[in-house]
């Protein structure tokens, strides 16, 4: 089934940590009518989707899927290819504990969590700060959520084959994956604020806002070094085999950037510059992905960018975009999150049109992506980890 969405309604914002609620509490199908209503101006007028929309009132509590498989539940004859959760859209098409409606899959919800921020996976987890519960993980194809660690108000998290790391009001910290005593490796006090957070074989690195640098420490603690000074709130730190690279933020004086270092130390080298507002980061092989956003809300005109990690000419992939905040890539594809409008997006690499994925997703801030499924947070209505089938 093919719709075509117009731009309507319009949502007044309140800012609520990284991310903005409306000024009324609203639920149920008036919700997510205006949340819906929100995410077609916030792609730009006319959007062609084929299928349903997956949104909030189609999600479902998991008891199940699978991640290392496409199917979910024991294999069945395909002869229905429109409702069948394990042949949706195609034989062999599985939804991974999500329905499927008219040939699409729709989310699952893996788990209700108050207040959830940072998102991270691994090849059978799925670990989430929450602001009001710490850190948590889940297996990837559902089941009962487990408290990896207590911490004071968690927002940054990554992964490496062994621990979990996470910045928090009063520490960055790192725990085993399976849980246990968390390793404070660094004090935070009120002239330090690690934000955004990312881990290498070697060394843990942080975008610190209040000090104004990026640094980097042994994983398992140490001294921290300064990779990089006198910046303008940094964030979305990310890295690759050779360098360190975060979103410059923007004033009234100076405009934003993407930019990069040597792991090692060196000289700042801008990657993307004039940037509005930029958010977070993606890597792959060869190219810088981020989400932009003006620094005024509400947002409808933020943008999802690319460019050459050596540099050039940025690429704009996707415009008018509802405040994009969390971004993730695969070999194919870029996924974002649009807070404002409350919708989950893709767009091949190459540029083209955008997809839209979800609807209905109240104050959606992180994202992350496997070979199998889409998964993001949401801040709304309770809170949850969701979960789609690509």
């Amino acid at each position: 089934m093919r719709h075509t969405l117009a731009a309507g309604c319009l949502m007044n914002k309140l800012r609520r940590g990284r991310g903005w609620i409306g000024a009324a509490a609203l639920t149920g199908a008036s919700f997510v009518a205006c949340v819906a209503c929100a995410s077609f101006a916030a792609c730009g007028g006319n959007v062609v989707v084929d299928g349903p929309l997956a949104g909030a009132s189609s999600s479902q509590s998991s008891g199940g899927g699978s991640s290392s498989s496409s199917s979910s539940g024991p294999v069945t004859p395909c002869t229905d290819t429109t409702s069948d959760p394990q042949n949706c859209g195609a034989c062999g098409h599985g939804c991974l504990g999500g329905a499927c409606v008219a040939s699409v899959c729709q989310p699952v919800v893996l788990a209700v969590s108050g207040y959830p921020n940072g998102l991270a996976l691994n090849a059978t987890d799925i670990y989430w700060t929450d602001l009001l519960s710490g850190v948590m993980s889940l297996p990837l194809g559902g089941g009962t959520p487990q408290v990896i660690a207590m911490a004071n108000a968690p927002e940054a998290i990554a992964l490496d084959a062994s621990h979990v790391y996470w910045t928090a009001k009063d520490s960055l910290s790192r725990s085993a994956l399976a849980g246990g005593a968390a390793q404070p490796l660094l004090s935070i006090t009120l002239s330090t604020g690690p934000w955004s957070l990312a881990v290498d074989g070697e060394s843990v690195y942080w975008a610190d806002k209040n000090a104004e640098s990026v640094e980097q420490m042994p994983r398992g603690g140490g001294t921290p070094t300064v990779l990089a000074k006198g910046l303008i709130a940094p964030d979305g730190v990310v890295v690759d085999d050779t360098d360190v690279y975060w979103a410059n933020g923007t004033n009234e004086q100076v405009a934003g950037a993407i930019v990069k270092v040597a792991k090692g130390g060196g000289a700042v080298t801008t990657v993307a510059p004039n940037q509005k507002g930029p958010r977070a980061l993606a890597l792959d092989d060869t190219n810088v992905y981020w989400t932009d956003s003006a620094p005024y809300y509400p947002n409808p005109t933020g943008l999802v960018m690319k460019v050459a990690k050596s540099g050039g000419t940025p690429v704009v992939l996707s415009s008018a975009q509802g405040n994009p905040l969390g971004v993730a890539v695969d070999a194919t594809d870029v996924y974002w999150v649009n807070s404002d409008a409350g919708t989950v997006m893709r767009v091949a690499k190459g540029g083209g049109t955008a997809a839209l994925l979800a609807v209905g997703q109240p104050y959606v801030t992180a994202i992350a992506v496997d070979d199998k499924a889409v998964y993001w947070t949401t801040q709304g209505m309770g809170g949850a980890v969701v979960k789609l089938a690509k």
